[in-house]
This record gives C-alpha cells, structure tokens and sequence, in this order.
C-alpha cells in the first residue's frame, strides 16, 4: 500500500509480512518386547517399558529420567528376580495403577517402597498359586 502526501512530496509504503509458523515435533518410539516375553523372564528394559506403558496409558505423559529409571528397575528386577514381571502386572491389572489411594509412579519399584508395596503383591501372588 502506498500514500502520497501532496504537500511535501512523501511516499510512505506498508508492506505486511506473515509470522513465520515453527512447529516442533517429537516422535517417541515406545518399546513393547515385553508382550514377546512371558513377565516372570523380563529383562529391566522390559519391565520398565511396561510400567512405563502402563503409567502414561492411564495417567498421561510424564517427564523421563533415564538413568534413575534403568536404576531402579535393574534393582528392582535384581531383588525380585522373576516374581518382578507379575508384581508389576498385579500392580496394574489387579490394581489399576492405584496403591493405598495413591497413583503408582516409577518410585514405587525403589527399595524404600518394597516392604509395603512389593512384597505385599508377592505375598499375595503366592498365596493365589
């Protein structure tokens, strides 16, 4: 668009210029081996794929840590041994992701949470065999 001042002999011109638009896209590649594989002989990758599957399923994406989730699952898995897979299906299956009234988070499978938390699905799990 151009206007002519007639009395000083100006020209101003107006030019629009959209935004540029970005968008960003992340693509997550989510692992499920695990259906592969009967739970009693995950690997620590495996059982933190499901709980992890299992946690964004039902409450949504969450920040990661990848060092402290490979850590708490090997230990988990460690302690556990192969009763690690189906405490962790009874957690979700059974449970619905719910313990004691609280949502179930990866901090659940830390050794702090195993007398109130692991070890009372086990005992649960051996008294149904």
């Amino acid at each position: 668009m151009q206007t002519r001042n007639a009395t000083h002999n100006i020209t101003v011109s107006a030019t629009s210029i959209a935004p540029a638009v970005r968008e960003q896209v992340s693509v997550v590649s989510e692992r499920r081996d695990y259906l592969l594989t009967s739970p009693a002989n995950w690997s620590w990758s495996q059982l933190r794929d499901y709980v992890i599957h299992e946690l964004e399923a039902r409450f949504g994406p969450e920040p990661r840590n990848d060092a402290k989730e490979a850590s708490i699952f090997r230990r988990f898995l460690k302690d556990w041994k192969e009763q690690a897979g189906p405490i962790a299906m009874h957690a979700f299956d059974v449970c619905n992701g719910r313990w004691r009234g609280s949502r179930i988070d990866v901090g659940r499978f830390s050794k702090a949470s195993d007398p109130f938390f692991a070890q009372v699905i086990a005992d649960r799990l051996a008294d149904r065999a």
